[in-house]
């Protein structure tokens, strides 16, 4: 009877150490984000703004257009060079506009960054926050 509890108890870890390896954890390179929060509110729906950080480069949609630039990390601290994007105009969703530009002004004023929990939050030199979550 109590070689059977061990061999259950040594399955049940055993399967539990296998998901835990298959669900990594979301890191700031590597990782699509999706926003989830610009100044407090929920984005608009039907503008997926996303964010890729890659080999010191960025990019993602802003609800219309592309954009792209650099950016540096030192231990929790992120730094934005420089943001460049496409130039096309968009009407629908309504407001979508005022949206990028407003996210494009918050992230080009990053001063720190925390991912936990596949969310990703930065904070901006003006004290605001964008929240991302990975996108699965």
């Amino acid at each position: 009877m109590r070689t059977r509890f061990v061999l259950v108890a040594l399955m049940l870890a055993g399967l539990a150490l296998l998901a835990a390896a298959c669900r990594a954890p979301a890191k700031l390179e590597g990782t699509a984000w999706v926003l989830r929060e610009l100044d407090g509110s929920a984005p608009l729906e039907g503008a997926a703004v996303t964010l890729v950080f890659e080999a010191e480069q960025l990019g993602g949609s802003a609800g219309c257009n592309r954009f792209f630039g650099s950016y540096e990390v030192d231990g929790k601290t992120l730094t934005i060079g420089a943001l460049g994007s496409t130039k096309m105009a968009c009407h629908d969703p309504e407001g979508v506009m005022n949206q990028e530009q407003r996210y494009l002004e918050l992230l080009g004023t990053a001063e720190r960054y925390e991912v936990r929990d596949g969310e990703l939050r930065i904070t901006t030199s003006g004290g605001a926050t964008l929240v991302f979550a990975a996108q699965e």
